[in-house]
């Protein structure tokens, strides 16, 4: 259901598509704002930082002092209380805030849509082991490293770099890379 919303989306504010309103991709996008904005009061309020947001996510750092299960069920609780306070604002049952994955790493840089961090847990799998190399169980966005037209050297120095980031690797051993 996800792919087939998000295509019909995309078709509402194609400039090709003779079909399209981009005003209907303009209000859709409004809304999606609306909740965001409201997703990061609300765990701002609660005592959480949001490090990050973005056209459909928030990213929140846990709070210290938790252990990684509970650092789980707080972001559990969070994403179902969001959920039910923007079910009852807008009245509908069909608004989810969606709880995809828990970090131990991320980092993000001073360019939108460009981060990378390394999965703990994710909806799907459950835990994943500690010693998993990064390239793994990450999510890298933004970077060269994803782009088809990147040239192999780009693509190699990236992601070695970010394995050595998030694999442990010392400052003095990045910086000699």
């Amino acid at each position: 259901t996800k792919i087939i919303v998000n295509t019909c989306y995309g078709l509402t504010v194609a400039k090709h598509n003779g079909w399209g309103d981009r005003g209907i991709g303009g209000s859709i996008t409004r809304f999606g704002r609306e909740c965001l904005g409201y997703a990061k009061d609300y765990a701002e309020d609660e005592g959480f930082e949001v490090v990050y947001g973005d056209t459909d996510s928030i990213y929140v750092k846990g709070r210290e002092g938790r252990s990684k299960a509970e650092h789980l069920q707080d972001a559990k609780n969070l994403a179902e209380q969001i959920t039910a306070l923007l079910q009852m604002e807008y009245d509908s049952d069909y608004i989810e805030f969606e709880l995809e994955a828990v970090y131990d790493k991320m980092m993000f840089t001073n360019v939108k849509k460009r981060y990378a961090g390394r999965k703990a847990w994710t909806s799907g799998g459950g835990w994943i082991p500690e010693d998993t190399l990064f390239e793994d169980c990450c999510t890298i966005k933004g970077f060269e490293f994803r782009r088809g037209n990147s040239a192999p050297i780009t693509k190699d120095t990236q992601q070695k770099f970010l394995g050595m980031v998030f694999d442990g690797a010392s400052a003095q051993d990045i910086q000699n890379y």
